[in-house]
């Protein structure tokens, strides 16, 4: 399952902000929120310095930059009408699923 929603994660959040930002500016949030992701990990986390692998940290850096354009624009997105409110529920109910799903550790 959790191979699942990252896959999906995947597809569907880092497919919509390449097609807005383009490969570059995408690969380098990509590869600062895993970064950044770490570590936050290694010094909130856990009392040893694990590090962690995978697509799970850097996917949820890119939800959080997703999630957080949706909260500074909302106002400018008012344009595309009741779509900005169904977009920022599916986002929302993504998030509800990584917090209730267990890891895949």
């Amino acid at each position: 399952m959790h191979l699942l929603v990252s896959s999906v994660m995947i597809l569907v959040i880092v497919t919509a902000i390449e097609k807005t930002y383009g490969f570059l500016n995408t690969s380098l949030l990509y590869i600062l929120s895993g970064v950044g992701g770490n570590l936050f990990a290694v010094s909130t986390l856990s009392a040893s310095l694990d590090i962690y692998i995978g697509t799970s940290i850097p996917t949820t850096g890119l939800f959080a930059s997703v999630l957080s354009y949706f909260l500074l624009n909302w106002v400018a997105l008012e344009r595309i009408g009741p779509l900005r409110e169904y977009l920022l529920c599916i986002l929302i109910m993504i998030l509800c699923l990584c917090i209730l799903l267990p890891g895949g550790s």
